[in-house]
């Protein structure tokens, strides 16, 4: 399991900006949170636990939502 320290670290694994990371913790719960690393000041910190667990959830709101409901729906009716 690797961690990861610090939003660039982080945007890196996920292959997105670290900007995005940030925006995906307040909108999305995106699971990482602050930690001391070394007695230095707090850094983002997340381990691939976490973002597979988080990823986990994602799929399972997906599959749930109106959107997909709808399109699942409109699946069933084609021959």
């Amino acid at each position: 399991m690797a961690d990861y320290w610090g939003l660039v670290a982080i945007g890196r694994r996920m292959g997105v900006d670290a900007s995005t990371v940030r925006i995906w913790h307040r909108t999305n719960g995106f699971l990482m949170y602050l930690r001391y690393r070394y007695k230095r000041k707090p850094a983002w910190y997340t381990n691939d636990t976490l973002i597979h667990a988080w990823e986990l959830s994602r799929c399972a709101q997906d599959h749930t939502s109106p959107l997909a409901m709808r399109i699942g729906r409109k699946r069933e009716t084609l021959p």
